[in-house]
Order: C-alpha cells, then sequence, then structure tokens
C-alpha cells in the first residue's frame, strides 16, 4: 500500500468517530424510573448518579419512583415505553430474582430490556439463626 492510500485511509478513519458524535441524543427530556420507593439504595444511586447528568448533557432528566412489588410495577412501565432510548430504568438484582420468584411477570427479563451500564455494586449476606442445620 503506497504512502498516499495509508494517509487516505487514516483520513477516512479518523472522520468515522466524528459521524458517531454527531448524532443528536437527547433532543427530548429523557425519563429515569427508579422502581423503588424514594430514601432507598437505589433512589440514592439514581439520584446521583442523573442528578449530574444534565449539567454534562445539558438536558433534562426526569426522575420518577415507582415502587412496588419488588420493581415490578415500575419495570412493566419501562417494558411497555417505546425502546428509543428516553426511557431508562435504575433497578437492582431483584430484577433478576423476580423473574423466579414470580410465575408470570407482565413482562419478560430477558427480552424486554437491554443493560446499559452498572451504577454500583453491594455485596449481598444470607445469614441464619446458629440452630438451622445449615453451613
Amino acid at each position: 500500500m503506497n504512502a498516499a492510500r495509508r494517509v487516505a485511509m487514516i483520513a477516512a478513519l479518523a472522520a468515522c468517530p466524528a459521524i458517531v458524535c454527531a448524532q443528536a441524543w437527547p433532543t427530548k427530556p429523557v425519563r429515569v424510573i427508579i422502581v423503588f420507593p424514594a430514601a432507598g439504595s437505589n433512589d440514592v444511586t439514581g439520584r446521583i448518579v442523573f442528578g449530574r447528568l444534565p449539567q454534562m448533557l445539558n438536558q433534562q432528566f426526569v426522575i420518577e419512583n415507582r415502587g412496588g412489588s419488588g420493581g415490578v410495577i415500575g419495570s412493566e412501565l419501562v417494558a411497555k415505553s417505546p425502546p428509543d432510548g428516553y426511557t431508562l430504568m435504575v433497578q437492582s438484582t431483584t430484577h433478576v430474582s423476580n423473574a423466579h420468584l414470580y410465575r408470570k411477570l407482565p413482562y419478560d427479563v430477558l427480552k424486554d430490556f437491554t443493560g446499559v451500564t452498572t451504577l454500583a455494586r453491594q455485596i449481598g449476606v444470607l445469614v441464619s439463626h446458629p440452630s438451622l442445620p445449615v453451613k
């Protein structure tokens, strides 16, 4: 490959990220559904993260708490929203466990949602009474 072709290819590849960055998102307020009541760990984490994004992106993020049924009520609302990237959900591990706890959910945990990122991690601990014969 001669030098002129190499320079042309590098210039073309360098322009690709600019095309991707030029996409306009968000162009309207983004709805953030926190599927647990206010003042819980999910609510606090969601408000910290989505409280800072408006200044960073110069865009409005509307936070709504839709608690109930271990996150099922808020999750159903998000599952039935248009898949346009303007409805986000703050959920926890109950999202996965609900699929095993409830016989019939109004949504499919695997098909109706797309993970975006992990906001926080926590360690879960299972405790029992010492007289229980488990190890």
